[in-house]
């Protein structure tokens, strides 16, 4: 008995060591292979998270792990492969390999491509998004792309996007503004950091006051963002982030000169000291202006000298607790001959400020963010007698804004909600305002809930109430849905209403002018402007050289505020404040990009944009239809840099106006091309030199703009880090 057992024991062991041997001699031409790496940023050298890499024709992968590295293991008969490893905001990297070993170790490095749609928004949803996971369509605008452009300022930034037409120095004010989508600067959100910006003349805000070299990127979303942000945000929002705070001191400097003795000049300073980062930004910038025609006595562009400077501080108090200050100071002075006896002369005073405290996971993935800002904007116009220099007042306006918010977000499940509450109060001086003194306040609060259905769907719901001193309360919904159809696709369905609370001069304006014979008073019964929208998105891109992206909007907008004519009244003619006006307008855009190489990049654009007043059936005045945009960029070993764009603008239309009274003329303003370059060198690791022209083909009109022509510019940049 014990032998058998024995035996059948011994069996075993004799019958497990043979399949042991055909196993090992099986395997012996099926071995496995082992590659392991770690994948970084060519530039920056920090490791890559997430990155693919792959072999070529097989279903063999990974991904890099927190720290870059990657391990893939195969069985191939075969030793020769080509590995490929690829990053969205990246050129795709193709390495082949050869394993005499069964064992290969080596290390990637992947050159960023201008296709960056991993960098972080915020400004569609007012939460930390990838910029192609964001179900609310956002343009960005980087430092890269500014640095770029040549742009001296952001206006000229803005103006090279489709969908956006910026009104430069408009009649020879000296006031830039912004339109989104046929919405005027009235209808449109300016922000500096999420400062709500103050200031409108006339009802237009000069997007020109923050200088271009303060400027780490702008975030701008088209369409009613009133769910988000209220009133104002009938057009959309334009959120301009200045240069970051880091912990690490830094300096950079810029002195540029050009056409017209245009004289800029920046220094930014950051100095950290333990765990707070302060930083200082100073800029000056100066324009003499032109006259285009000198048998005429006014100028046609207006001289200015703009000082600009901010203060921000950042630190934490813990490791979740974070404190924020940011300042901002801005002193304008504008001057022009407007006619043989008067020069005109513009002050503007602005300063803001904001305390922000973030609290993070103050409760498993519960954040809070508090803060206070107050903004003062002070704004002087006169008249200088030139022969005597008499000085004749014209206008005074002083404005105050405190606000106060409280915002939170947190995860649950698959939804990210997040919400608030604010309260401004708004106090508004002016000698053209009933009792020279008004104010309001304002409280609302908001909610908003992402939900993630499933790997290739997202909606977003959201809903403000607004409760104003003045028109009340107002109700506005948002809606958006974003579908993923691929890896490397999007698009964007969204709905939305706005609306436009009337300014403090809509509605108590007490105004005689005396030289033209007109009365105009204003009407505290006006309502909101209001509007619906609907936008489409669909973007399509690959990983690393091309990008495509179609919009498509329409826009219904009641109760649009206009100047009622009310008849002659002690031989003055008699206008009031009303709400009169209803529109409609629709369109689309068309962008691509294009990166065959590295060193080279293509871009264009079309803008189609039309529109009908329901009350007389015309298309809406100073709106081109048509819209075009390209740019080539050339970029030679890493020193030199050059860019070739250029802007095509439709034909528009034109009522003329005597003040306010309308003429009976119209007139075409014909459509024209704009073409500028820039060159950028780079002498050293820390100084740059750049030049470059605007306006190439010498455009000139002294009536619609005015523009100047062909213009010039120079400058050296200094950057310590």
């Amino acid at each position: 008995m014990n032998n058998t057992h024995t035996f059948s024991f011994l069996y075993k062991i004799k019958l497990a060591g043979i399949l042991l041997l055909l196993l090992s001699f099986s395997n012996s031409n099926n071995a496995q292979n082992v590659i392991n790496g770690k994948i970084y940023d060519s530039n920056t050298k920090l490791p890559l998270v997430g990155a693919n890499i792959y072999l070529e024709n097989t279903s063999i992968g990974t991904l890099s792990d927190e720290n870059g590295n990657f391990l893939i293991s195969t069985k191939s008969n075969k030793n020769k492969f080509k590995l490929i490893a690829s990053y969205i905001g990246y050129f795709s990297e193709e390495k082949d390999i050869e394993l005499n070993k069964n064992y290969i170790s080596i290390e990637l490095y992947l050159k960023p491509s201008l296709l960056n749609l991993d960098q972080i928004v915020v400004t569609g949803t007012r939460t930390e998004r990838f910029l192609k996971d964001t179900p609310v369509s956002t343009r960005v605008i980087n430092k890269e792309q500014i640095q770029n452009s040549g742009a001296s300022d952001i206006k000229q930034a803005l103006s090279e996007i489709n969908g956006i037409v910026i009104h430069e120095n408009q009649f020879g004010t000296g006031v830039n503004t912004v339109e989104i989508q046929g919405f005027g600067s009235q209808h449109v959100q300016i922000l500096v950091d999420g400062i709500k910006m103050i200031g409108r003349v006339n009802g237009e805000l000069d997007i020109s006051t923050i200088p271009i070299n303060q400027v780490e990127k702008i975030e701008l979303v088209k369409g009613a963002a009133s769910a988000l942000y209220g009133s104002e945000a009938m057009g959309g929002v334009i959120n301009i982030i200045t240069n970051k705070m880091n912990n690490d001191f830094s300096m950079t400097s810029d002195l540029s000169t050009g056409s017209y003795g245009r004289l800029d000049g920046s220094i930014n300073l950051n100095v950290p000291v333990n765990n707070w980062r302060p930083s200082l930004n100073f800029s000056y910038r100066k324009y003499d202006g032109y006259d285009l025609n000198k048998l005429t006595p006014s100028d046609d562009g207006t001289a200015y000298k703009k000082y600009h400077g901010q203060f921000n501080l950042n630190g934490n108090l813990n490791e979740n607790t974070e404190l924020n200050l940011r300042t901002l100071f801005f002193n304008e002075n504008q001057n022009s001959q407007s006619s043989i006896i008067f020069r005109d002369r513009i002050e503007n005073i602005q300063f803001a400020g904001r305390l922000e405290l973030t609290s993070k996971q103050i409760i498993n993935s519960f954040n809070m963010k508090t803060g206070i800002e107050y903004s003062v904007f002070d704004h002087t116009y006169d008249q200088k007698v030139i022969s005597s220099g008499f000085i004749k007042n014209g206008d005074a306006t002083l404005e105050k804004l405190l606000r106060g918010d409280v915002l939170f977000d947190f995860a649950l499940g698959k939804n990210l909600i997040n919400g608030g509450y604010s309260f401004e109060y708004e106090i508004i001086g002016s000698d053209r305002v009933i009792n020279e003194n008004q104010n309001s306040n304002l409280n609302n609060i908001f909610l908003q809930d992402e939900i993630v259905i499933n790997d290739w769907s997202t909606f977003l719901g959201g809903i403000r109430l607004d409760a104003h001193s003045v028109y009340g309360s107002q109700l506005t919904p948002k809606a958006a849905v974003m579908f993923k159809p691929s890896i490397n696709s999007r698009i964007r369905v969204s709905y939305s209403e706005g609306f436009r609370a009337p300014s403090f001069k809509e509605l108590y304006i007490e105004y005689v002018n005396l030289n033209v014979g007109y009365h105009i008073t204003g009407n505290p019964e006006l309502r909101p402007e209001k509007s619906t929208s609907l936008q489409t998105d669909i973007e399509y891109w690959n990983d690393n050289n091309y990008h495509l992206k179609i919009h498509f909007n329409y826009n219904q907008i009641s109760n649009l505020i206009d100047y009622k004519y009310l008849g002659i009244e002690d031989n003055y003619g008699i206008y009031k404040t009303a709400n009169l006006e209803k529109v409609n307008t629709w369109g689309g855009d068309f962008d691509v990009e294009y990166f065959p190489y590295d060193f080279l990049n293509f871009k264009f654009g079309y803008g189609y944009f039309d529109s009908k007043d329901l009350q007389t059936n015309d298309q809406l005045l100073l709106k081109s239809k048509h819209k075009i945009n390209f740019s080539f960029n050339l970029n030679f070993i890493g020193y030199l840099s050059f860019s070739f764009r250029g802007q095509f603008f439709g034909k528009q239309i034109w009522k003329d106006y005597e003040e306010i009274i309308y003429t009976g003329r119209n007139e075409v303003i014909s459509s024209y091309w704009l073409f500028h370059t820039n060159l950028n060198y780079k002498i050293s690791e820390k100084l740059n030199t750049y030049l470059g022209m605007r306006n190439l083909n010498n455009y000139i009109n002294k009536t619609w703009g005015p523009m100047p022509g062909r213009e010039w510019y120079i400058g050296l940049k200094y950057e310590y880090k």
